[in-house]
């Protein structure tokens, strides 16, 4: 809708049906925010923080899929060495291999992908705040992925979606990491 005009909205029956700009649902109807009879509404600050509070920062499924594929094939690790800058979710000390898997949302994936644009156009309230946010998420990151490199680490980072999709191809390249065998 755009300069508070009204427009027509087809009908069940076919006929075309005012739309008045002084009723919500209808509003709502027109910006393709109403999915059946229930009309979107944007989450309270109380119900997103509950929300936010509940995402685990440890332990993801992924994280545990992974682990448990690497134990069957036979690799031993430790988790969350808190000694490491980073605390990364699996670690081979002996041979030096830090292994993350960075959630997509938190870790900034489409900030990374898509650029500050892309970003923005999903979130729905204090943009600036969550872009900022993001990219001193992202910048963490590279920081900790550096300075564990200069350390004599070897690094690997994947996606929290990407392990859930490709759990065995990811399994597969730390192990080859892991155990020397990966070709350069």
């Amino acid at each position: 809708m755009t300069g508070g005009s009204s427009h027509c909205e087809c009908s069940l029956s076919g006929r075309a049906k005012p739309v008045s700009a002084n009723n919500d649902v209808d509003r709502h109807r027109a910006l393709g925010l109403v999915t059946g009879k229930r009309t979107y509404r944007p989450k309270s600050v109380a119900e997103i923080r509950r929300n936010m509070s509940a995402i685990r920062s440890s332990d993801s499924k992924a994280e545990t899929a992974l682990r448990k594929r690497l134990h069957s094939m036979g690799l031993r690790y430790r988790k969350y060495v808190s000694g490491l800058e980073g605390r990364p979710d699996i670690v081979f000390p002996t041979q030096r291999v830090a292994v993350f898997v960075d959630g997509d949302y938190w870790h900034g994936r489409l900030l990374q992908e898509r650029g500050v644009k892309g970003f923005r156009r999903t979130l729905t309230r204090n943009s600036e705040y969550w872009t900022e946010k993001m990219r001193r998420n992202v910048a963490r990151d590279k920081f900790v992925s550096l300075t564990l490199g200069n350390e004599g680490w070897t690094v690997l980072r994947y996606w929290e979606s990407d392990v859930k999709t490709n759990l065995n191809t990811v399994a597969d390249e730390i192990a080859d990491i892991v155990w020397g065998t990966f070709p350069e």
